[in-house]
């Protein structure tokens, strides 16, 4: 099945509002719009102010008072990715095409721009789209090109260029293949220079018909140093297909998903992202584009606590996930859909010794950090301290009743003579209550 017939990108306006389906690509239209086999995507012109509902899903921009990504290269291992786009302009490096020698920073086929704007495009004023850490360098990695099927050899030579280029995430963009031994050493060998590849878990063309290759084509997902994702829709509803042809969602595919391993979810279906040749978006699906947004997440974390090591950056997206209803590890979305705010912020139980706290106030919904805590203490002494006074008050009070002392400033003749020691506390602890109630005799 080749690569190109799975892609759906469509050049039209990209509104989106309040779950409607994007304008020109109706819900699952991850194959057969706008196929293409041969030729390279049509420029992108048309843009859209509108938020994408995977970004306002996902909300990367409540981490970036704490980082963007900067200083991290992110590799995408793709078809390319066009350095001229106006989003990530001066964000991607030369690159290498490890098919036929040369740079990578074209992109015939557009799969490629497209997660890498997931990834690393930068905010720009009137259009609602923006990768998920804008601060992150891209250097594309073209292991495939429009037409061609990714391998399992090439994806491991993308993957030993993208480490000997400094990358410290690794996005697959391409579907899964068949694993074979040159892939599992290029990807234990990434493990050990401590660089983090996110690749997709499940190939998700194969939801367009019965796949007999499928149950086979699962890495480098399926080794486990690899961040496994798949893909979801609006719904949370996990997407593509399961191992053997299944589709997702379906009573087979649960099932048949237990031959895969899946970590994260992140959104798959129906988004909005970078085109080629031009400042425009446009549509698209596939399973590949939510790796990019947990690629993103991982850069976000590396830039932001640079001691944590490649395989602990895999431990906090997962511990740090939105987790589903259901028990994790939820067979279709793993420990849950990627969270980036809380993966960069979290403080994790066990590690405050390993990493470090935020030194800035943390965007909603992250845990509390020690000052918070601080808070909390401090509010729990004052009130221990008002508790404090008010039991050394009565017992004053008490011991004043004992000694026959009356209150108002006279004496038990009625004299108007100063009363003891007792009395004047008494008046001292009705300025603390501001009453003037008396006490009885």
């Amino acid at each position: 099945m080749p690569f190109s017939v799975r892609r759906a990108v469509v050049a039209v306006p990209v509104l989106l509002v309040a779950g409607a389906p994007l304008l020109g690509v109706g819900v699952g239209a991850a194959a057969g719009t706008a196929p293409r086999i041969g030729g390279c995507a049509e420029p992108a012109a048309d843009r859209s102010a509108e938020t994408p509902w995977a970004q306002q899903a996902l909300a990367p921009e409540r981490a970036w008072n704490l980082t963007r990504g900067e200083g991290i290269v992110v590799a995408v291992l793709g078809t390319g990715a066009d350095g001229d786009v106006p989003q990530l302009r001066g964000r991607v490096r030369p690159g290498r095409d490890v098919t036929s020698g040369g740079r990578a920073d074209d992109d015939c086929a557009g799969s490629g721009t497209f997660a890498a704007g997931i990834v690393a495009a930068r905010p720009v004023t009137g259009v609602g789209f923006a990768g998920v850490a804008p601060g992150a360098t891209v250097l594309p990695v073209r292991v495939a090109r429009d037409g061609e099927e990714p391998t399992a050899t090439g994806l491991a030579a993308g993957i030993d260029a993208a480490v000997a280029g400094g990358a410290k995430v690794i996005s697959v963009a391409v579907p899964p293949v068949a694993g074979n031994a040159r892939l599992a050493r290029a990807v234990a060998d990434a493990a050990a220079r401590d660089v983090l590849v996110v690749a997709p878990a499940l190939d998700d063309r194969a939801a367009a018909g019965p796949d007999r290759d499928a149950a086979s084509r699962r890495h480098p997902a399926a080794y486990p140093a690899v961040v496994a994702v798949a893909g979801t829709d609006q719904a949370g509803t996990p997407v593509g297909a399961a191992p053997g042809g299944a589709p997702a969602g379906s009573g087979s595919a649960a099932g048949d998903r237990s031959a895969a391993r899946v970590d994260l979810a992140a959104p798959a279906a129906d988004l909005v992202g970078l085109g080629v040749r031009g400042p425009g978006q446009v549509a698209d699906s596939g399973g590949e584009y939510a790796a990019a947004y947990v690629a993103g997440t991982a850069a976000l974390v590396r830039a932001y606590r640079p001691e944590e090591s490649a395989a602990r950056v895999k431990r906090r997206l997962l511990d740090t996930a939105t987790r589903p209803g259901a028990r994790v590890p939820d067979p279709g979305v793993g420990w849950g859909t990627v969270n980036p705010v809380d993966a960069v912020g979290a403080v994790i139980p066990g590690e405050r010794a390993a990493g470090r706290a935020p030194s800035v106030a943390l965007p909603e919904r992250v845990p509390a950090d020690e000052r918070a805590v601080d808070r909390a203490l401090t509010l729990v002494m004052v009130v221990s301290g008002a508790v404090v006074v008010v039991g050394v008050v009565a017992a004053v009070v008490r011991s004043g009743r004992g000694q026959g002392w009356r209150p108002g400033g006279r004496d038990a003749a009625g004299t108007g003579r100063e009363d003891t020691v007792p009395q004047r506390n008494e008046r001292g602890a009705q300025q603390l209550f501001d009453s003037r109630e008396r006490f009885p005799s």
